[in-house]
């Protein structure tokens, strides 16, 4: 209730507390040597001994302990208890205001706020499992902005599908940039071909697979080749107005189909790169 010394609500509980509280086991005294570095002649202040069940290990580890002990009911208790052993002083005090003198103990134990701390186990299990799963969400959360930022940081880098040659460039250093800008163009010379507009009566006995010969203008060397296909429609039915003749005055002219021609070992004969798209050329197919 408000108002109310917590310091005597034992105070009509002291004979349940002498006479069915349950003691420590002797590991507690094993543990804080281990973990505290308790020795014999360590000077122990037990706050809020109580009925002194704790206490007790403490001095039959032969040291000296001052038990300080607020309720004045259950401080008579623990001295009765404890009468028999000469290195137990009896203190009235709290946990805030001992009244022992500045640096007169080596260790401070609560054996009663530690098992009821031990008795929140559980909760605290929980409570660390919840804290546990945010700290996995936030690492979750942080990943996925990590793996954007690098998505994000990999459109900064532009990489040119195949080797070439730049012919046009239209973007400069420290430009701003947009989605779908023609930035330059780039020409490859790793997969060249000839289209050859071949006459119609030239295709009479011309197949695919042929033998050519190309003699290039610029280098003013051949190389050798083979016919790859032949068009499916003359250059003029391609063309972007491809002619409507008129009947009546009707002039025949020869068509011209495409022809491709690939290359059979540029690498060899071609090793300096000197061939780009555009050049002229005269091939010559072996029909025969």
């Amino acid at each position: 209730m408000p108002g109310k010394d917590p310091t005597q609500r034992f105070s009509s509980r002291v004979d349940h507390y002498v006479r069915f509280r349950p003691g420590y086991p002797p590991e507690v005294v094993a543990l804080l040597k281990s973990e505290c570095g308790l020795k014999p002649d360590s000077t122990i202040a037990d706050i809020a001994f109580g009925t002194g069940l704790f206490t007790r290990l403490l001095l039959e580890n032969g040291n000296r302990v001052w038990g300080v002990e607020p309720n004045a009911e259950m401080r008579r208790a623990g001295e009765e208890f404890l009468a028999a052993y000469p290195r137990f002083t009896s203190v009235a005090g709290t946990a805030e205001a001992t009244t022992l003198p500045e640096q007169s103990v080596d260790i401070v134990t609560a054996a009663q706020a530690a098992q009821k701390y031990a008795q929140t186990g559980p909760q605290q299990v929980q409570q660390q499992d919840a804290r546990a799963k945010q700290a996995l969400a936030q690492v979750e959360q942080a990943q996925a902005q990590l793996d954007q930022a690098k998505l994000n940081l990999s459109y900064t880098r532009i990489v040119a599908p195949e080797d070439g040659i730049i012919t046009r460039k239209s973007v400069e250093i420290n430009q701003n940039v947009s989605p779908g800008q023609n930035l330059l163009t780039l020409v490859s010379l790793e997969d060249l071909w000839v289209t050859a507009n071949f006459k119609e009566t030239q295709l009479r006995n011309m197949r695919g697979g042929q033998k050519v010969k190309v003699h290039v203008d610029s280098t003013g060397e051949e190389y050798d080749g083979r016919v790859t296909q032949i068009g499916g429609a003359t250059g003029s039915v391609l063309s972007l107005f491809p002619p409507e003749n008129a009947t009546g005055n009707y002039v025949k002219v020869v068509q011209r189909v495409p022809v491709r021609i690939d290359f059979t070992d540029l690498i060899k004969e071609d090793p300096y790169e000197r061939l780009r798209p555009g050049l002229s050329v005269e091939p010559k197919v072996w029909v025969k």
